[in-house]
C-alpha cells in the first residue's frame, strides 16, 4: 500500500466527522517565513474547503492570545448565526476576538472573508457586499483572522448555529 493510500484510510474517520463543520486555524510561526511550507498550508486550507470542512485562519499573536480569540469566535452565537445565514457580517467576528482581548483594546484585528478582505487594523474596508454575500452562501465559508503578535498556533473546532439545533436544544430536558 503506498504512503498516499495510507494517509487518506487513516483520515477518512476525521473527514467524515467533521465533514460540514467548521474549523479554526492558527497560521503562524515558520510556516509563515518558509515559501515551501506557505505554500503546503495553503493546499491544506484548499483540500479542507474542497472535502467539505469549513476553516477559519488566525494569523499573530501569543499562544494565549491566539487559543482566546479562537475560542471566543466558535463561541459567539453572533457568528454561529451567522456562519449559518451565510451572512458576511466580519464585525461579529471582530467582536468576538476583541470581547476575548479586551485588555488589548483598541485591537488592529484583520479580517477576510472568501479571501476579501474586509477589515484592516480594527477598520472596515470597502468590498462588494452583494458579490461577499453570494460567496458566503455555500457550505463552505473561509474566514482569516489576523492578530498582532507572535504567530502561535491554535485549533478549535466548532458547528453553526441552526435552526435545528436551537429546537433540539430547546426541546430537550433532563
Amino acid at each position: 500500500m503506498s504512503a498516499e493510500v495510507g494517509t487518506l484510510l487513516e483520515a477518512l474517520p476525521y473527514i467524515r466527522e467533521f465533514h460540514g463543520r467548521t474549523v479554526v486555524i492558527k497560521y503562524g510561526g515558520a510556516a509563515m517565513e518558509d515559501p515551501a511550507l506557505r505554500e503546503e498550508f495553503a493546499r491544506d486550507v484548499v483540500l479542507l474547503k474542497y472535502i467539505g470542512i469549513n476553516p477559519i485562519v488566525v494569523h499573530g499573536g501569543n499562544e494565549e492570545t491566539v487559543a482566546r480569540a479562537a475560542r471566543a469566535v466558535a463561541d459567539s452565537p453572533l457568528v454561529k448565526a451567522a456562519l449559518y445565514g451565510g451572512d458576511p457580517n466580519w464585525g461579529r467576528i471582530a467582536q468576538a476576538v476583541g470581547a476575548a482581548l479586551h485588555d488589548a483594546a483598541p485591537l488592529p484585528v484583520d479580517v477576510w472573508i472568501e479571501d476579501v478582505q474586509v477589515c484592516r487594523g480594527g477598520e472596515g474596508m470597502p468590498f462588494d457586499e452583494a458579490a461577499l454575500a453570494g460567496a458566503v452562501a455555500g457550505q463552505e465559508v473561509e474566514y482569516v483572522v489576523g492578530l498582532p503578535g507572535e504567530g502561535a498556533e491554535t485549533e478549535v473546532l466548532f458547528s453553526d448555529l441552526s435552526h435545528d439545533y436551537v429546537r433540539i436544544n430547546a426541546e430537550y430536558t433532563t
